[in-house]
């Protein structure tokens, strides 16, 4: 349950380190530094919407599927 929470910090890490590393490697560090302004206000506010619906739709599929006993016997 808990790597359901934290996936969708990890991928907005992921996108906030590597697309402007990308940019970085290909164009120059002063390049890279103002991608990173641009992806990091578009990663923020689209990750807390994103994130905030994959949590609460896996934590729904958790629920309904405990409700029911279709869960196995380790989780």
């Amino acid at each position: 349950m808990k790597f359901i929470t934290l996936t969708p910090l990890f991928f907005l890490i992921a996108v906030l380190v590597i697309f402007p590393a990308w940019v970085a490697v290909e164009s120059g560090l002063y390049a890279g530094l103002h991608f990173l302004r641009v992806v990091a206000i578009i990663a923020l506010a689209s990750s807390v919407i994103v994130g905030a619906t994959y949590v609460l739709l896996a934590f729904g599929i958790y629920v309904v599927f405990k409700k029911y006993g279709l869960l196995p016997a380790n989780s």
